[in-house]
């Protein structure tokens, strides 16, 4: 078992490129690491010997993503919706990992009313 703590990043987890439908430029939703991906890859560090784990996952969030203030966050469905990370937090808990969904409210974009 490795002695000291490990701090895990996942992010950003959803990315958003621009796309053509029918001629309109619209937003489409990619995934980068789902919360299936992220289980996988913290069992595979704890079966490495890896403890004591914080994990941030940037980006879990559709509002998130859209850049837009908002007062509540749900996890994105592209990563697995909210089955999906009841999954994920209940795996952390269980194998004593800390963690942390993490959402950027520093930079917005304009328009909409905001």
């Amino acid at each position: 078992m490795i002695s000291q703590g490990c701090q895990v990043i996942f992010g950003p987890t959803q990315i958003g490129h621009k796309k053509s439908v029918l001629g309109i430029p619209v937003t489409v939703k990619q995934a980068v690491t789902s919360f299936d991906d992220a289980k996988d890859i913290l069992e595979d560090l704890k079966g490495r010997g890896v403890g004591d784990m914080v994990v941030t996952f940037n980006k879990y969030s559709n509002e998130d993503l859209g850049e837009k203030i908002t007062d509540s966050f749900s996890p994105a469905g592209k990563l697995g919706g909210k089955n999906g990370w009841k999954k994920l937090e209940s795996y952390a808990s269980s194998n004593g990992i800390s963690l942390f969904p993490s959402v950027d409210n520093t930079q917005y974009k304009t328009g909409n009313g905001y």
